[in-house]
């Protein structure tokens, strides 16, 4: 579809070539590389989107302000630190061969929140820069906790949105307007 023509243009600089080799869970393997490759994928039935998560957004399926919520429908809050990850090691592979794998290894507010240490495969690249500019993605966004925003809204134009929409947000007295990429989406 038209996400998947879309995210090749802007991944046609950052090329992947890779051997799969075991068997495993098809979906789960699909996720596992669009997440290396600095994307994001949703299943809707049969039908896959993928989001360049990479790209800064630079406009909303939908825009939010006060009036757009219920009243008191509006919940902020951080991520926990459970998943924060301050040593990030990438182990990759310039070639099939049986040598041990290289390392790539960013370190992210240490100071703050101590060695939080996790290993990486980024088996889709053999070149050291591809290797890096994923890690270095991945290892900004998994060494903080993220500021969270939940609400309830009404309106038919809400309808249409789906995890890994931007949507932005503009409530005055809480914060400046922000781009927000949904987590979650659904109707109760």
């Amino acid at each position: 579809g038209s996400s998947f023509d879309s995210v090749a243009t802007l991944l046609a600089a950052y090329p992947s070539h890779f051997a799969i080799r075991t068997q495993s869970d098809v979906l789960a393997l699909l996720g596992d590389i669009a997440w290396q490759a600095r994307c994001g994928v949703t299943w809707n039935g049969a039908t896959a989107e993928l989001v360049y998560l990479s790209k800064e957004p630079t406009g909303s399926v939908l825009a939010l302000d006060a009036v757009t919520g219920e009243e008191g429908g509006l919940s902020l809050s951080t991520t926990g630190i459970e998943d924060i990850v301050t040593v990030f090691t990438a182990e990759w592979q310039p070639n099939y061969s049986d040598e041990k794998p290289k390392k790539v290894v960013y370190q992210t507010n240490v100071a703050r929140y101590g060695k939080r240490e996790e290993t990486f495969e980024l088996w889709i690249y053999q070149q050291r820069s591809l290797v890096v500019k994923s890690a270095s993605f991945w290892a900004a966004r998994r060494g903080r906790a993220w500021r969270t925003a939940s609400s309830a809204m009404w309106g038919l134009e809400a309808l249409h949105v789906d995890p890994l929409d931007y949507v932005r947000w503009d409530i005055s007295g809480f914060f400046n307007a922000v781009y927000c990429l949904v987590d979650r989406a659904g109707m109760s």
